[in-house]
């Protein structure tokens, strides 16, 4: 399990998230948990080690939406 974090909080948790997609490599996040800092997923550790950014899309209750990108702090597993 891969621990992505942040650099500023994304809108919500992932209650309200519908996609994490990790860039570089346009990796979709599978089975998340947390936010809105830190997000876990199942993703192999070294499919998610590379990302600088992800874009989080989000669903209609988020008024700021309906996407967001965020520059990744560290991945870590």
């Amino acid at each position: 399990m891969a621990t992505i974090t942040l650099v500023q909080p994304a809108l919500t948790t992932v209650d309200h998230i519908v996609m994490i997609r990790a860039q570089p490599g346009n990796i979709q996040l599978a089975n998340l948990t947390g936010g809105p800092i830190q997000f876990r997923c199942t993703n192999p550790l070294p499919t998610v080690r590379a990302a600088k950014s992800v874009e989080i899309t989000y669903d209609a209750t988020v008024h700021d939406g309906p996407q967001h990108t965020i520059q990744v702090s560290s991945v870590m597993g």
